[in-house]
């Protein structure tokens, strides 16, 4: 579908909103010791003010929609948006398992607003 069709139809495209974000890794060492995980970020950003939060793969747990909907409603109680996905491996991989993060991006999709590979 054309672009500009798709914005006409849906009234212009949409305002841009400018949200100041930070990388889970920026507290790698808080999330090394145990203090902070991907459950706590979303609360931890808000007492810091911080609206988005942008989330490493290296720091997830596990893949399963459990887990990821864990996080999706802790961003959500906290009202944090998920500003970005950082991903490492080959996403064009045949194997499953490589491509784990993608599938996430798709369950934290809500939130998200893009990735960066």
């Amino acid at each position: 579908m054309d672009l500009e069709v798709l914005a006409a139809e849906n009234n212009g495209p949409r305002q841009l909103a400018h949200v100041l974000s930070n990388e889970t890794y920026s507290f790698r060492d808080l999330i090394s010791a145990g203090k902070l995980s991907l459950l706590t970020v979303a609360e931890f950003h808000k007492k810091l003010d911080i609206k988005g939060v942008s989330l490493n793969d290296m720091y997830f747990e596990s893949w399963e929609k459990d887990y990821l909907d864990k996080i999706l409603d802790s961003f959500k109680a906290n009202h944090r948006s998920i500003t970005c996905l950082i991903m490492e491996g080959n996403l064009a991989s045949p194997k499953e398992e490589a491509r784990r993060s993608v599938r996430a991006a798709g369950t934290l999709s809500s939130l998200f607003t893009g990735f960066f590979a």
